[in-house]
């Protein structure tokens, strides 16, 4: 899984067109591996299908802070597969 967290100006963000978004999420649809980007907060603001699949997450679940509630505090499980270390 890739994840990518960057603080984006305002004047970039003005400069970025809806066919720029449209071709990055495109692109990132067909990708084979997980895709979180998330704003300076620590959002997540996109996710593709691939990292949903692999946090076992709906796109609603996912976005914002809802990935950090995939694992629960209580019983210690997780919703996320577990790789051998």
């Amino acid at each position: 899984m890739v994840v990518r967290v960057r603080d984006i100006t305002d004047e970039h963000n003005a400069k970025v067109t809806a066919s720029d978004l449209d071709r990055f999420s495109s692109l990132a649809e067909m990708l084979p591996f997980g895709i979180l980007s998330a704003d300076a907060r620590g959002w997540v603001v996109y996710s593709n299908e691939a990292a949903r699949h692999i946090l076992n997450l709906s796109k609603e679940m996912v976005s914002g802070h809802g990935w950090e509630q995939s694992s629960s505090p209580r019983t210690g499980t997780s919703s996320r597969p577990r790789h051998p270390a």
